[in-house]
């Protein structure tokens, strides 16, 4: 069974680190027009935002890089054993 495109884009920019829209799009084969909904619902959850990236000089309008937004949450992991515990504390990026 597919994932949601949902969450497809939320992993594929995740797993680049930075992401533009139009790479998500391409790697994903959406239209750009999908993929934008698709992030505008991701960033008004507070999952994704925009981050700025070196401009390089060329024609056109610049690609906006996105992002994983690393304080939406906080992921916990604990082992707790006969000897020890050991706990690990990462944002969500």
């Amino acid at each position: 069974m597919q994932r949601p495109l949902r969450q497809q884009v939320f992993e594929r920019v995740r797993a680049a680190g930075t992401a533009s829209r139009s790479a998500v799009a391409k790697d994903l084969g959406l239209s750009p027009a999908t993929v934008g909904a698709l992030v505008g619902d991701l960033a008004q959850a507070g999952l994704l935002e925009e981050v700025e990236t070196p401009r390089e000089a060329g024609r056109g309008r610049p690609a906006v890089a996105l992002a994983v937004r690393g304080q939406a949450h906080a992921v916990v992991g604990m082992k707790i054993g006969d000897r020890e515990a050991t706990a690990v504390l990462a944002d969500f990026a």
